[in-house]
């Protein structure tokens, strides 16, 4: 019980909940720009999110794992939502610091124009 308490002082001593938010809305901001372009495509339909839990809605099931696939090679461990496949979410920690969230938004968004590329390539195949 001491552990769980002092788990709980620290978190509230260091405003983390408070980090979260912040961050968390920042985020959402910065993502929404940096995917303008991907839909306006119509690869990618929403991004969505409340605090650090951030949902983003591609237009394909496809889509959604070749973007999961885009942030891996770019050291963005996605998380895969079991009930929507067109849904990739992004759960980061509450502690980034401003150049680490820079360094999400861009490998999110370069991942969303490689999906983007891909797409097109596959329509001039057709």
């Amino acid at each position: 019980m001491a552990a769980v308490r002092a788990t709980i002082e620290t978190i509230v001593a260091e405003g983390i909940v408070e980090r979260a938010a912040e961050l968390g809305h920042t985020l959402l901001e910065r993502l929404r720009d940096a995917l303008a372009g991907p839909m306006a495509e119509g690869v990618v339909r929403a991004v969505r999110g409340v605090g650090l839990l951030v949902g983003i809605e591609l237009s394909t099931p496809q889509s959604a794992g070749d973007f999961e696939y885009e942030l891996v090679t770019r050291r963005v461990i996605p998380n895969h939502c079991l009930n929507r496949h067109g849904v990739v979410r992004l759960t980061p920690p509450a502690l980034l610091d401003d150049n680490e969230v820079e360094w999400v938004v861009e490998a999110v968004g370069r991942s969303a124009e490689a999906v983007v590329a891909r797409r097109r390539a596959h329509a001039r195949r057709r």
